[in-house]
């Protein structure tokens, strides 16, 4: 079905453009398909296999450091909704409450070694997007073991770590408002003390660095608060 429908879409976007070409989707390779059946306890496996446990950032997901870095670097203007699509950061049972705030403070550690370094990481694109093996912390391990110097991004506005750790808390939020009820309703409890009652994250200064997402937090949802400025002009 994902394949129609990329064909489909495609179809329709070349169409528009006036190109004629014939799709391939249909008898492309996707990226894995040489692993064969995907198990679900291999980050586990490797993890204890290759003994990374001092490096893992996520607990929950089994998201070591490497694997971090190495989809950041694959992808420089990445935000942490990025990096939870191509490594599972915060999708476990604390959504995000342990491991956002190590994740921002990589991605700063990486930008602050970026801005020490005049061209910046030579070969942050030079190696191919690994998608196929983003999963794997075994195999980034290996990848990287020979890698010399610190993992760096180049610095960029939008990717402020506060900016990063507010629009991140505040996709995880809306994820999970709906089913609130019993045992996750107590952890949201916990991440909101962690995030607002202990970092202050609410308060955390941004401007005048925005993102697409800002002006969504920045609205009251409350049943019956009076309209913002914004929502006033739009209506």
């Amino acid at each position: 079905t994902f394949r129609l429908m990329a064909e489909v879409t495609m179809d329709a976007a070349c169409a528009q453009l006036g190109v004629t070409r014939p799709c391939r989707t249909a008898d492309t390779r996707v990226p894995g398909v040489d692993q064969g059946h995907y198990w679900l306890g291999h980050r586990l496996h490797e993890v204890e296999e290759d003994r990374l446990q001092s490096e893992l950032v996520c607990e929950c997901e089994l998201v070591t450091r490497r694997m971090l870095e190495h989809a950041a670097r694959s992808n420089p203007t990445v935000t942490l909704d990025d990096l939870r699509r191509d490594v599972r950061l915060g999708m476990g049972p604390c959504q995000g409450g342990f491991c956002t705030y190590r994740a921002v403070g990589i991605i700063h550690e990486m930008q602050q070694n970026g801005a020490k370094s005049a061209n910046g990481d030579a070969d942050a694109t030079a190696a191919g997007w690994d998608v196929a093996y983003m999963q794997s912390p075994g195999h980034i391990a290996a990848q990287q073991a020979n890698r010399t110097g610190r993992p760096s991004l180049p610095p960029s506005p939008t990717m402020a770590p506060n900016l990063l750790l507010r629009d991140f808390l505040q996709e995880r939020w809306k994820g999970v408002t709906p089913i609130l009820w019993g045992q996750q309703l107590k952890q949201e409890r916990l991440d909101e003390l962690i995030y607002l009652s202990l970092m202050n994250a609410d308060h955390l200064p941004v401007d005048p660095v925005t993102s697409p997402l800002t002006d969504f937090y920045l609205v009251d949802t409350t049943p019956g608060a009076a309209p913002t400025q914004g929502e006033e002009e739009n209506a």
